[in-house]
């Protein structure tokens, strides 16, 4: 990570990967390879404390998959207008915008209130997903409400309402979502379930049962 002015900027990278020292002429040597980036900034206009813009962008995907492996689009992490089960595939892109709104009122002594509006854009690659597809540019939009209590508690109680931006949306297609924490932003507790699951555990807990 790094301060640049009013900007903090953080960015990610893991890959992992086994090499098969047995591997059949028609296999591939590297097998079961993930990689994962993502880069956080958090931008103060004129240093304001009731004022912070928020960028992400965030790219992951896997190649000659042995273990079953499976992204989607949707969800409160990735483009939020859309379902977390839709546009499943193997490798996926995600950009995302938000104005977040400190109000410290009307009770700033018991609870922090603020609110958000935000853009999500993001598209997924079928890769070696089984029901994987290309989805194409897919985005959405919507408004936020974010509250903590007590006043500077740590844990974050969200509520976002969130629709897609394509032809033919309708009311039936706006989405609300609840949830705690910071699923989107600089929590490293807050893992993708998707990738957790199929990724190699590392090579330290293979080699050395007892590292932590």
């Amino acid at each position: 990570g790094m301060e640049a002015g009013n900007a903090l900027i953080i960015g990610t990278f893991r890959a992992d990967g086994l090499r098969s020292l047995s591997a059949r002429i028609d296999e591939p040597e590297w097998q079961d390879f993930y990689g994962d980036a993502e880069v956080l900034t958090y931008f103060r206009p004129g240093g304001s404390e009731h004022h912070l813009l928020f960028a992400r962008a965030a790219a992951i995907g896997a190649w000659n998959t042995k273990t079953p492996f499976q992204l989607t689009l949707g969800g409160e992490r990735n483009v939020r207008g859309y379902d977390y089960q839709r546009f499943p595939g193997g490798r996926r892109l995600v950009l995302n915008l938000e104005d977040r709104i400190y109000f410290g009122w009307p009770f700033p002594k018991a609870l922090d209130l603020g609110a958000t509006v935000f853009a999500d854009a993001g598209r997924i690659w079928s890769g070696d997903a089984p029901y994987g597809a290309h989805s194409g540019w897919r985005t959405s939009a919507g408004i936020g409400l974010r509250t903590a209590f007590p006043a500077g508690g740590r844990t974050v109680y969200r509520v976002d309402f969130a629709w897609p931006i394509e032809r033919g949306t309708t009311v039936r297609d706006f989405r609300l979502q609840l949830s705690l924490g910071e699923p989107i932003g600089m929590n490293p507790r807050m893992l993708d379930p998707q990738v957790m699951r199929s990724r190699p555990r590392g090579a330290a807990r293979q080699l050395f049962p007892s590292a932590r």
